[in-house]
């Protein structure tokens, strides 16, 4: 079982919102026109402000960041964080936040608090949020302030740079995470490595429906939210096999499990016969796109069980994954 294969439970389809992706701006973009007049001529003053030439890649190096991810450095969502590839990287790409960052910071550069403030006017994003992180580094600069810990996301005011928060703190958790997942699964056979790998292909794509059908996406926190549940069953689906590792295993009896089959039909026929069934931007197509795969899902489990943990029955599986199924659809429905 390689590291790589544990990393896999956390792989999502491409996500929109990234600090890395985001088209950071100029001052003269039109929200940088809609700061104050304050806020414009705190950014006017840091304007001689200039990094070391010894910060700026050369071209060689420029040549060899073309395609770099400057927060993926800065944060270390696939490893160690790497500042000064990052720093690098920022210059290639413009990204002008993660600078901010750097030199607020001074992460593997001399402190330069009025070059962070420059920064932070050139990164964009809303307006109320530009005039939030310039007035926070300013307030950082007028206290001497020699901390590592200031982020863009500190200042967070619209849902889009919701949406770029979450996404950051999804990935460093699921980088956490998929560290202690290697170690979980690290000394299993071949077999049961095989048999994983299925599930969690299962599991991502249960996962990711689950978030895109079954959380309300109507509000301008959309993406976060969506992020939020999709980590939180990454979470669960860890934790479980933690439990199991540990001797902690489903044990319902036939019966149980036929009673849970039939709580699970009647909460979800009650949903799909509901015609005027709403929830935000859930719906019942919503709903039974995501009850499919997650019967896909439920049976990959059983199949995964059957390799790894014979001693317990099918049933059991599935009961385990009922109960939790019905408590997601009784909380969509309104009902107990």
């Amino acid at each position: 079982m390689t590291f790589s294969l544990a990393k896999k439970i956390f792989i999502t389809h491409i996500i929109l919102f990234s600090l890395s992706t985001i088209a950071f701006a100029e001052p003269s973009d039109p929200n940088f026109d809609l700061v104050s007049p304050q806020t414009k001529t705190l950014c006017q003053q840091t304007d001689q402000a200039k990094p070391p030439a010894a910060d700026i890649p050369d071209d060689q190096q420029a040549k060899q960041l073309k395609n770099c991810d400057a927060a993926s450095l800065y944060y270390g969502f696939t490893g160690a964080p790497d500042v000064v590839k990052a720093r690098q990287c920022a210059f290639v790409t413009k990204n002008y936040g993660v600078l901010a960052m750097i030199y607020a910071n001074a992460k593997g550069v001399e402190r330069n608090l009025d070059l962070a403030i420059q920064y932070a006017c050139k990164a964009g994003f809303a307006a109320d949020e530009i005039e939030a992180r310039v007035m926070h580094l300013v307030d950082l600069k007028n206290q001497h302030w020699q901390g590592d810990n200031f982020d863009l996301c500190d200042d967070v005011t619209s849902g889009y740079m919701m949406g770029v928060c979450a996404d950051v703190q999804q990935k460093l958790a699921s980088s956490k995470t998929q560290k202690q997942m290697a170690a979980v699964i690290g000394q299993w056979s071949e077999s049961d490595k095989k048999s994983f790998e299925q599930l969690l292909k299962s599991a991502n794509q249960y996962f990711e429906i689950r978030g895109e059908n079954e959380v309300d996406l109507s509000g301008t926190d959309r993406v976060a939210s969506q992020l939020e549940e999709e980590q939180n069953l990454r979470n669960d689906f860890y934790a479980s096999l933690v439990a199991f590792e540990k001797g902690q295993l489903p044990q319902f009896s036939q019966e149980q499990a036929d009673k849970l089959d039939q709580d699970l039909n009647s909460i979800y026929k009650k949903i799909q016969r509901d015609s005027q069934f709403t929830m935000g931007s859930i719906d019942r197509a919503g709903v039974k796109k995501t009850q499919l795969q997650w019967l896909k899902y439920r049976e990959a489990w059983v199949e995964f069980g059957k390799q790894k943990y014979p001693k317990v029955t099918p049933e059991s599986w599935r009961a385990w994954l009922t109960k939790k199924r019905v408590k997601m659809l009784q909380e969509l429905a309104g009902s107990d």
